[in-house]
């Protein structure tokens, strides 16, 4: 077997989006070994920890024009993991370049580390969801990508991207009501 980034990188061989790399995969994963799948796995698994970051969070939230935000934010990381080797890398050293990347508007919940971890776990006759996970990642908790845009100067660190979507972009005082807190229904219905 190849490497796994020359695997990932194969996927995209005749592939122009990533649905078409969802239905290459989804296709074929049975004929994929558990035993691989479990190494394209971890080094998606990898991937996405390395993408995990808030300036990485701010940049898909922001590229995205505010779709990837919360739970869309697993969905936006994970599509991002799963691009060739050269396109994450860059993404990765220059988030700003999600600006012209067709990720920020094609991402959806595809699941596709999703998919190569049931496949891992399909060799195992009882095994806890996870597995995976755990032997990669053992107990290290997820990082962390919470951001907050007072904390990130996205003019300067992003500034296409904030030049562009920067507008949906609010300080953290302009989102909470008269009582200095974050905004209540009390805040609403009483002003």
């Amino acid at each position: 077997m190849d490497t796994p980034a020359v695997f990932i990188d194969s996927l995209w061989r005749g592939a122009s989006s990533l649905r078409d790399v969802y239905r290459l995969i989804s296709g074929e994963i049975t004929n994929i070994s558990p035993a691989v799948a479990g190494i394209i796995g971890r080094e998606l698994l990898l991937r996405i920890e390395k993408a995990s970051t808030p300036k990485i969070a701010l940049a898909a939230y922001l590229a995205s024009d505010g779709e990837a935000g919360n739970d869309s934010l697993i969905d936006f990381i994970d599509c991002v993991a799963i691009l060739p080797q050269a396109r994450f890398e860059r993404i990765i050293s220059n988030p700003d370049s999600l600006l012209n990347d067709p990720v920020s508007v094609e991402f959806d919940e595809y699941g596709f580390y999703a998919l190569f971890e049931k496949r891992f776990e399909s060799a195992f006759a009882e095994c806890d969801e996870g597995l995976l996970l755990y032997l990669v990642k053992g107990d290290t908790p997820a990082p962390n990508t919470a951001f907050n845009a007072d904390e990130i100067n996205a003019a300067v660190e992003l500034p296409g991207l904030f030049q562009k979507y920067g507008k949906i972009l609010k300080p953290d005082s302009e989102s909470r009501g008269e009582s200095g807190k974050v905004a209540t229904l009390d805040d609403f219905f009483n002003s």
